[in-house]
């Protein structure tokens, strides 16, 4: 049998219709980046507003105020390490803009996602704590 097969030669046939780079019913492979990229944004969005919302319970619980003259240098240290803490937050909101933006242009991919992960999961694992921050339920 191998001898059969040694001795026909390979030719090549030229192709008349040169196939595109991805198949024309699938996306994009930029878009689907730009959606990966988006989705661990997301996540990762989520993931610091969790810590900051820890640091900022931590701050508040444990900072003693005191509103006579003599503390006041322990309001500066709370106000300080509050501020940072709230520019933390903003800068995760503007990448929480700018990610949900994104998220507008090619909705169907993100619902399709969305039903996804709502099937595979099961009910008791999935997010959802009244709880939460402001901040953290927007994003």
């Amino acid at each position: 049998m191998s001898e059969l097969l040694g001795s026909q030669e390979l030719k090549l046939v030229s192709d008349c219709h040169p196939s595109p780079q991805y198949h024309l019913c699938e996306p994009d492979p930029d878009m689907l980046t730009s959606v990966i990229e988006n989705e661990r944004t997301r996540r990762l969005v989520l993931q610091q507003l969790d810590k900051l919302e820890t640091e900022f319970d931590d701050l508040t619980e444990s900072h003693p105020m005191h509103d006579n003259d003599s503390d006041i240098p322990l309001r500066i240290d709370y106000l300080e390490k509050l501020s940072l803490i709230l520019k933390e937050q903003v800068q995760l909101v503007e990448k929480s803009i700018k990610a949900q933006k994104e998220r507008i242009e090619n909705p169907e991919i993100y619902i399709a996602m969305g039903r996804l992960s709502d099937k595979s999961q099961p009910p008791d694992t999935k997010r959802a704590s009244p709880e939460l921050s402001g901040l953290r339920l927007l994003v």
